[in-house]
């Protein structure tokens, strides 16, 4: 849903997820935090670009299909252009505007010309930003 250029927009309802520790912390780097999702069975995670799944993951599914990771060289969750299986976008506030997604059947890398640079070589963290003049293709963004 939302997705469509011209289609109802379809509100939601806020969620708002409390995820309580278990020891107490005082400096927690959002760079080596590890989120990640799991899909049809909890053996089957879906993490950031190269964080390592947990002793829960089947590993015997990495390698697998579309996915390149390769435990030796520490790539997980990549594909053969080594794109991601998933990104996660920080703002340093709530009232920063989120991340603006493609539009339906488009592509990140139609919408976002930087994206493939920003795979290579890593070095440009505003590629998302669409308040940056020549980032995005505004017709391919929802």
């Amino acid at each position: 849903m939302n997705t469509e250029k011209g289609s109802d927009f379809v509100s939601v309802e806020e969620v708002v997820v409390n995820i309580p520790l278990k020891v107490s912390v005082s400096n927690l780097s959002l760079m080596k935090f590890n989120p990640f999702i799991f899909v049809n069975g909890r053996s089957r995670e879906i993490h950031l670009p190269d964080f390592a799944p947990t002793s829960k993951m089947d590993r015997t599914l990495l390698g697998t299909q579309k996915d390149c990771s390769d435990e030796s060289k520490g790539i997980f969750y990549r594909m053969e252009d080594m794109f991601c299986w998933a990104l996660d976008f920080p703002r340093v506030s709530a009232n920063e505007s989120a991340w603006r997604y493609p539009k339906e059947r488009s592509s990140v890398v139609k919408a976002y010309k930087k994206y493939n640079e920003w795979v290579t070589n890593k070095t440009d963290l505003s590629w998302f930003d669409s308040t940056i003049s020549g980032n995005v293709n505004e017709e391919e963004l929802y």
